[in-house]
């Protein structure tokens, strides 16, 4: 699914223009240069997954792998990627056109200061920009939903003495748990299947809520795969989006060895959530039902399927038993693939969106009745007679379509009415909200050398913040404009880094003419027409050739 979010990041090809000062031109002829030399562009915009967090992914490096990372390129050409204020701008060489019937896939690999590691897939259809938003989990401060239960486990030679019940904390507004039994004789053992040696070991089990959307968006991986095998080992072509039941991962450690085996399996018990559906059957879940299992490779980012567990009710509640013989993530997932055929019935599904409200970020996302998560269009804008479409639908009964404001702390601002999504095709929802008082926005931004008469267009990136909080993003690319709307009154910080130096201007949104005057290298004039109620930014950069 495309993920579109903000960043201001203007990007420059230096070469250009130093080449053009070489050249000897005059200082009272400027000459335009255009820079574009590339097809598209990604922007990966990590954010904390705990929104109630003041901690924000600041400066890392962007390891990326896979057959797309060929046609990836960072901001000096290069392919030395890293995140700056947990933005990381990737450039798609000409020699790659991305569709829908062309994706780029590629893996990242990011340990930001902070956070837990994450290897996820990205996978990009759109043939415009995009964001890609990418969530990571603050140490010791997990989002709403997400339940960690830590101990210490005494052990002989490293062989379990006693019995081991182990449950986690019920978390917020949820009766889902986790609860696994280590049985006494179990050996620990490495990833080679060498037995441990230890006296002691620590044990670390974190749930993920299955009913809440930020723990859905913790999950180590995400639940939007690409690199997953099937019931019949083979690679599910197209990825999955899961369907999730419940999800926990459970890490060991012995001293320094971390433990990956053991010599009799685990056996673990997921509590259900009182309002979780059968995915296949479109029905509330119930003792009988089966729900497939899987595990994460949290090194490669490799789903595999690893069986069934079966629903049995235990004192009136709900629960799925299944055994694992190794550490990593677990989840009870069923699935369908957005972009191959897996649980899908590869038809389309327009969104006709009727609403007062035009502009800000929202997500408009595919649930099942009871509100369980099947798909999305992610951080997306939305205006009335829009139309929002999913490529393809999940083969399930029942869906309906929910429209949340990400800008007030998701909010449901429209439901649709139940509807199967392989028969629809098109589906009405009346999205309505307290309108602000909006302003449409024409910018362009050109790159002026301050010591030789050369200006140069360019494909950016740009980032605004109103107050301390991040509020949008767009790409100018070869026309050097973007279009969007902004809120009338608010003061926005206009950002960039380039060169190892950050360029930024405030600028108070009025619908008037105004300059914002140089601070520290950006410069905005603009002028307002109140028949369209646009306001035209034009911004200037200046840096030295």
């Amino acid at each position: 699914m495309k993920k579109i979010s903000i960043f201001l990041s203007i990007i420059i090809v230096a070469f250009t223009i130093i080449s053009a000062c070489k050249r000897g031109i005059t200082d009272d002829v400027r000459v335009n240069v255009n820079t574009a030399q590339y097809s598209n562009s990604i922007l990966l915009r990590f954010v904390n997954a705990n929104e109630a967090s003041a901690t924000h992914p600041g400066n890392f490096d962007v390891k990326i792998t896979g057959t797309g990372a060929t046609y990836l390129l960072d901001q000096d050409g290069g392919t030395n990627f890293f995140a700056k204020l947990g933005m990381a701008p990737l450039f798609v060489s000409n020699s790659q056109m991305i569709s829908s019937s062309n994706r780029l896939s590629f893996k990242i690999d990011v340990a930001a200061p902070g956070f837990l590691r994450l290897v996820k897939d990205i996978v990009v259809s759109a043939s415009e920009p995009t964001v890609v938003t990418v969530y990571l989990q603050e140490l010791g401060s997990p989002p709403e939903g997400v339940a960690i239960k830590t101990l210490d486990i005494g052990l002989l030679n490293g062989v379990v003495q006693a019995d081991q019940t182990i449950s986690t904390p019920t978390p917020s507004g949820t009766t889902e748990t986790v609860t696994l039994q280590l049985d006494s004789g179990t050996q620990l053992l490495d990833a080679n299947g060498t037995a441990i040696t230890a006296g002691n070991v620590s044990a670390n089990i974190q749930f993920y809520s299955a009913q809440n959307p930020s723990a859905n968006n913790a999950f180590p991986g995400g639940l939007e795969p690409q690199n997953v095998k099937g019931p019949d080992g083979n690679k599910i072509e197209g990825g999955l989006n899961f369907v999730t039941a419940g999800m926990f991962t459970m890490n060991m450690k012995a001293g320094d060895t971390e433990v990956k085996r053991f010599s009799k399996p685990i056996v673990a018990s997921i509590e259900l959530n009182a309002n979780q559906d059968n995915f296949e059957t479109g029905n509330p879940i119930q003792a009988g039902d089966s729900i497939p299992v899987w595990s994460l490779n949290e090194e490669t980012g490799e789903w595999v399927f690893e069986g069934k567990a079966v629903v049995f009710s235990d004192n009136g509640k709900l629960n799925a038993k299944f055994e694992m013989s190794h550490l990593s993530g677990w989840n009870l997932d069923w699935g369908w693939s957005s972009f191959g055929s897996y649980g899908t019935c590869q038809k389309p599904l327009t969104v006709n969106i009727q609403t007062n409200l035009s502009g800000g970020n929202y997500e408009i996302t595919m649930v099942t009745p009871k509100g369980n998560y099947l798909g999305a269009l992610h951080s997306t804008p939305i205006s009335n007679g829009m139309k929002a479409v999913f490529t393809s639908t999940p083969n399930t009964a029942s869906v309906k379509i929910r429209i949340t404001d990400n800008n007030n702390g998701g909010k449901l601002i429209g439901e649709s009415e139940l509807f199967n999504p392989c028969t629809k095709g098109s589906v009405a929802i009346v999205a309505n909200g307290v309108a602000p008082d909006y302003v449409n926005i024409d910018v362009s931004i050109m790159a002026s050398c301050s010591n030789k008469p050369v200006d140069a267009q360019l494909s950016n990136w740009f980032y605004l913040f109103k107050g301390t909080s991040y509020e949008t993003s767009f790409y100018s690319g070869t026309s050097n404009k973007a279009k969007f709307t902004l809120e009338n009154g608010k003061t926005y910080k206009l950002e960039t880094y380039y060169k190892g130096t950050t360029y930024s201007v405030s600028i108070p949104l009025s619908k008037t003419n105004f300059v914002v005057p140089n601070v520290s290298g950006l410069k905005c004039t603009a002028t307002y027409d109140a028949a369209t109620n646009t306001l035209k930014i034009v911004g200037v950069l200046s840096v030295a050739c």
